[in-house]
């Protein structure tokens, strides 16, 4: 029997025939994340899907969470790092994948932050950093990546999440 802790990473090889069965069990980080999961966020309600305002939302809604786990001047390099070790890989593929320009609304030289969104967004994303304080260090920066896929694909469908991730939260992880 193999026991891997949550987050960890593991390969076998088979040298036979053999049978593989995985077991998942709750751990506390699993059922911290579950319970992140599950906090409402009813300020993407008011806001249509691909519409600006939902943009702006989620990528202050994500920044403010990641600030409440690190230090500011991390963040960008923080976001990068997600993008590259999920999506750049997948960036040819992607490429043609998205319908939704996000550049357009991201662009920090073009958008300003909207004041009543970020408001809109802090207590929620502050709420949600501090579940996220509760995990041990680097198993909270790996939820996270996966907390911003999963609202991610919700929001804005799943083949814009890399997008979203590159021109929302690399780009501009200093000017939200």
């Amino acid at each position: 029997m193999l026991f891997i802790p949550p987050y960890w990473s593991h390969r076998v090889t088979a040298l036979d025939l053999s049978i593989s069965v995985n077991v998942f069990s709750d751990t506390a980080e699993l059922i911290n994340f579950y319970n992140i999961q599950q906090i409402p966020l009813d300020f993407f309600k008011q806001y249509s899907k691909s519409g600006d305002e939902a943009v702006y939302a989620a990528k202050s809604y994500f920044h403010q969470i990641a600030e409440g786990l690190m230090p500011p001047e991390r963040v960008a390099k923080y976001w990068s790092q997600v993008y590259e070790s999920r999506y750049g890989p997948l960036e040819p593929l992607l490429a043609n994948a998205t319908s939704i320009d996000f550049s357009n609304f991201c662009n920090a030289k073009k958008v300003r932050p909207k004041p009543a969104v970020q408001s809109a967004v802090r207590q929620p994303a502050k709420n949600v950093a501090a579940l996220f304080k509760q995990m041990p260090k680097d198993i909270d920066v790996i939820s996270l990546a996966n907390y911003v896929e999963e609202i991610g694909r919700v929001i804005f469908g799943p083949e814009n999440v890399g997008a979203f991730i590159k021109h929302c939260l690399v780009s501009s992880a200093s000017t939200h």
